[in-house]
């Protein structure tokens, strides 16, 4: 039995937003859309951010006002990706070796097709 890829189960095209966004949209977005994380990608596609739910929690807890602020001010960056390609145990070990629940998605190209969310 072949070990099933990451690309074996990805369902949906993941929401993307540039690092010029307002941070007040992507809050929006996430809301709407009932999702944790959304990915901030450069022009090209590829993963230069992350903003989660955590990030969100760090920002209301330190009583900083949203309103000024884009995602790119926000976002994590140094963004942990996997291939599409890569085993689903590759996945799951790279997430719990950096303490992680949303992991973008690359194809070969490094530009982001999916995100486990």
């Amino acid at each position: 039995m072949a070990i099933p890829r990451v690309r074996d189960v990805m369902k949906e095209v993941p929401i993307t937003v540039r690092d010029d966004e307002p941070l007040t949209e992507v809050i929006k977005i996430m809301n709407e859309r009932n999702i944790g994380s959304i990915i901030v990608t450069d022009e090209e596609g590829k993963a230069i951010g992350v903003f989660t739910e955590r990030d969100l929690l760090r920002l209301i807890a330190s009583n900083v006002g949203l309103g000024a602020l884009t995602v790119g001010d926000v976002m994590t960056r140094n963004v942990i990706v996997v291939e599409e390609d890569a085993s689903l145990i590759k996945a799951v070990h790279i997430m719990a070796k950096h303490g992680i629940r949303h992991l973008p998605i690359v194809d070969e190209d490094g530009k982001v097709v999916y995100n486990i969310d």
